[in-house]
């Protein structure tokens, strides 16, 4: 907390000092920068916040920075440490991208070749040089993106960039999961050659990652699901490119045997009779995998819960969807204790449901304007859920911790009423 604190106010106090707040100026770059908000949004400040700590930290020393995007990569605030336009060695970046699936579509796009061009973004070198930008999937050709999202100009370089595509770097790499699409592949292979200046793609998985590095996989990754052994081929590849071959391989076996991941496919064992199962999915694939995670680990005899939330700019119902395939007795959807602003308005099941191709005129008295976000979920999951079906306890005012305590209740009930009839008999 201490450390947090104190680069929050070094920052702020920095950035609240920066030149830029100065009116006098009078340049139209003056003006531009004199634009900038004084201090940047939450992600942005989180961002510059971690590579302050990263760089000045020294009990103990940073060795090893690990940024994940946080909406695409392209224009992400993590984007804004350059490769070395020249490979040197020793090696210092290593860039990889793992499975691309629908998410963030009303920024990124609603193709998987559109969110595979914002992820290539990661790839660019020289950051401010704007001429290696690759054309964007379905965008007119005669514009290329200028770093303003929405905006395009015309670009009077395409021959250019074609022809002065450095050569430089054909002895460097970046790399992707081998389960992306073909069409996600082929926008990642023109990201790595344009804005990677002649870098290529070299694909990772099963198939793909050579014998030496496929026997450091250990029989069993310490997180659960099939795919974490593809994301593990992808971890191997990287660290490989940045150090060379391990000198115990032993050790990365055993790094990957006992490796976790909080809220990814997590087990937390609160008695001997009430276990949660954790996963943090919010793409239709990576649901998937956590449905088909709980329903090979969950005792199928138990009493089943389900807490759920997402947020309101994704469109829950395909979600949903995935989750009737386990069968709940009780279903909670849980307001979250903390959320951040959103300028998306809240939509009603009704339409949620229509743009999913559901019939627009279906009657849900429950759902309208003025229900909460948790009411609309709890709507949309009534009526893809159907009326055949037992009843469930459905609840849509708790907050999770509300929300545990009850089904802790419920369970203690339950036992104390088992041991009355064992009494009985």
């Amino acid at each position: 907390k201490d450390v947090f604190a104190k680069a929050y106010w070094t920052i702020r106090r920095g950035l609240e000092a920066w030149p830029a707040q100065d009116t006098s100026m009078t340049t139209e770059s003056d003006k531009y920068l004199a634009d900038i908000p004084v201090l940047p949004g939450y992600f942005r400040m989180l961002t510059l916040m971690a590579l302050y700590i990263f760089a000045n930290y020294q009990n103990p020393c940073v060795e090893v920075i690990i940024l994940e995007v946080g909406m695409g990569g392209r224009y992400d605030a993590t984007n804004m440490i350059d490769h070395p336009i020249q490979s040197i060695k020793p090696k210092r970046f290593a860039c990889g991208v793992t499975l691309i699936d629908y998410d963030h579509v009303r920024v990124l796009g609603h193709t998987l070749e559109e969110i595979a061009w914002y992820k290539g973004g990661i790839f660019l070198r020289d950051k401010e040089d704007r001429r290696y930008f690759s054309p964007r999937p379905n965008a007119p050709e005669k514009y290329v993106e200028d770093g303003n999202d929405n905006n395009g100009k015309q670009d009077p370089t395409t021959t250019e960039r074609s022809r002065i595509v450095s050569k430089d770097n054909g002895d460097d790499v970046f790399f992707a999961l081998e389960s992306n699409t073909s069409g996600v592949v082929d926008i990642l292979k023109r990201c790595a050659q344009t804005e990677g200046r002649g870098t290529r793609l070299q694909l990772v998985g099963a198939r793909h990652s050579s014998a030496e590095l496929r026997a450091y996989l250990p029989p069993q990754i310490g997180i659960p699901g099939p795919h974490q052994r593809d994301n593990a081929h992808l971890a191997l590849e990287l660290v490989a490119h940045l150090l060379g071959p391990p000198r115990d391989p032993q050790s990365w076996r055993t790094a990957l045997q006992t490796v976790s991941w909080p809220a990814r496919c997590q087990t937390i064992h609160v008695s001997p009779t009430f276990t949660i199962r954790v996963d943090g999915a919010h793409t239709e694939q990576s649901l998937k995998v956590g449905v088909d995670w709980f329903q090979s680990t969950a005792q199928r005899s138990s009493r089943r819960a389900l807490i759920f939330y997402c947020s309101h700019e994704k469109n829950p119902v395909k979600l949903l969807n995935i989750l009737q395939s386990c069968w709940f007795d009780d279903v909670l959807f849980c307001r979250p204790n903390s959320e951040r602003p959103s300028p998306l308005a809240k939509k009603t099941a009704q339409e949620l449901l229509h743009e999913c191709g559901y019939d627009s005129n279906v009657a849900l008295p429950s759902s309208s304007s003025s229900s909460s976000w948790e009411e609309t979920l709890r709507c949309i999951w009534d009526f893809v859920r159907g009326k055949t079906d037992p009843p469930q306890f459905l609840c849509s005012s708790m907050d999770v911790s509300q929300a545990l305590a009850y089904l802790k209740e419920q369970q203690q009930q339950q036992e104390e009423q088992e041991e009355e009839e064992e009494e009985q008999d």
